[in-house]
């Protein structure tokens, strides 16, 4: 069962926000595989370096867990978790469907000399839990390409020992993305709080802010499938102030970090306003 979120004036699923989405439209529509899709884009290593993702966030996970545990990252991608939780001294598991993103994440943990990290190229499923066994910690850091989300966090949670943590966009969406986009239904962490509520599960939600300046033609990259000319939102970023000469777009992010604690005391799952 999904989680349902309040989008204007109706009730939509996961899976409807899924849709909405370029990525799930592409496995969907398209019928391309994981692998095709992140080999498609190439350089989002690179441009998740200049958002300063994770940022403060992999120092909140491991003011939470116990010193050389083992920890599952759910769709590790290029490693933006899996290497400084390594480097923390923790054991690492990297769960990624992508055989192109764990060939990046390998050689830069070579590169530094790093071997805490196992490497499973798969999607999160009933399957792959059973063989990756029992973990002390997991974490799914938008890799939550599942509509069934209810049931995906429900795998973390018959996997996890102690915990597990989830991070998802917090805020108002961008607003370049309802000057192109219109109305569309976008994903955001409440959905993740919803599932965590219908699943009993009490939980702590941490806010971690970001601000950074994309290169003009990597920003326009994520509206290249809509139907607005690209003069036309530089022209709108103008008007908001948001452009940097003709070189850069300020940007700013609001990360949800969502934590399920199994050994801690009872933990307050009122959700402020973000």
């Amino acid at each position: 069962m999904s989680g349902l979120y309040k989008m204007s004036d109706r009730m939509v699923s996961w899976e409807e926000v899924l849709i909405s989405s370029t990525y799930y439209r592409s496995l969907i529509e398209k019928k391309m595989s994981h692998d095709d899709f992140w080999r498609s884009i190439g350089d989002m290593d690179d441009v998740i370096g200049i958002t300063g993702y994770p940022g403060a966030i992999v120092s909140s996970i491991s003011g939470y867990m116990h010193p050389a545990s083992t920890i599952l990252d759910i769709g590790a991608g290029t490693g933006a978790f899996a290497i400084p939780l390594a480097e923390r001294g923790y054991s690492v598991i990297a769960l990624d469907p992508s055989a192109y993103h764990l060939g990046i994440l390998k050689q830069k943990a070579e590169g530094k000399g790093l071997i805490n990290i196992r490497y499973h190229e798969d999607l999160w499923s009933d399957q792959s839990s059973t063989l990756i066994g029992e973990v002390d910690y997991a974490l799914s850091a938008y890799s939550m390409i599942d509509p069934d989300l209810e049931g995906f966090i429900q795998r973390m949670i018959d996997t996890t020992r102690r915990g597990f943590f989830l991070i998802y966009r917090a805020g108002e969406p961008d607003p370049v993305d309802r000057y192109v986009f219109g109305d569309k239904p976008r994903a955001g962490y409440r959905y993740i709080t919803r599932a965590l509520d219908q699943l009993g599960s009490s939980y702590r939600v941490d806010y971690f802010k970001r601000t950074y300046s994309l290169p003009i033609p990597i920003y326009l990259r994520r509206y290249q499938e809509s139907d607005k000319r690209s003069e036309d939102i530089l022209a709108f970023l103008q008007d908001h102030g948001r452009l940097n000469g003709d070189s850069t777009v300020s940007c700013e992010v609001t990360d949800a970090m969502i934590s399920v604690l199994k050994d801690a005391d009872p933990i307050d799952s009122t959700v402020p306003e973000q």
